[in-house]
């Protein structure tokens, strides 16, 4: 993610992978919502005004909007 935003080139190279044996251990919940942590601790890292802002704006149009 850091090389993205960084504007570097990245390359994807295709590879040959065997065909998986079994079942998913995939918890859709549990990994859900540990997915969306993870996502949540990156979008805070590289630009925490794209989770903020928007946070603190609907906020304050709330407060205005009940003190008028």
């Amino acid at each position: 993610m850091d090389f993205f935003g960084d504007g570097y080139p990245v390359e994807y190279v295709p590879i040959v992978a065997a065909e998986r044996a079994g079942r998913s251990h995939t918890k859709i919940v549990k990994d859900g919502l540990r997915f969306l942590l993870i996502f949540f601790k990156l979008s805070t890292l590289y630009s925490p005004l794209k989770i903020f802002l928007p946070i603190a704006v609907s906020f304050l149009a709330k407060v205005l909007a009940i003190a008028t």
